[in-house]
């Protein structure tokens, strides 16, 4: 932030974090690295390309939220 020259407290962010390898990891995947989640779940991927990483991550996780939630 600082090349940009917007101080930390003027970004509206949560306090908490998620991780979709710590996700992943706890649902027992190895490895549960992107590459290697993405090739589980058919996610189309351009490993090391930020934007293509962002939205896999997203994608990942939103699988992780869809998974837990109570069918009926």
């Amino acid at each position: 932030m600082k090349d940009y020259n917007i101080p930390q407290s003027d970004l509206i962010m949560p306090e908490r974090w998620e991780c979709t390898l710590k996700i992943f990891r706890k649902k027992g995947y190895k490895p549960a690295k992107l590459d290697a989640c993405c090739k589980v779940h058919n996610i189309t991927l351009k490993h090391h390309d930020a934007l293509s990483d962002a939205r896999a991550c997203g994608k990942l996780f939103l699988i992780a939220q869809f998974e837990r939630l109570p069918l009926f």
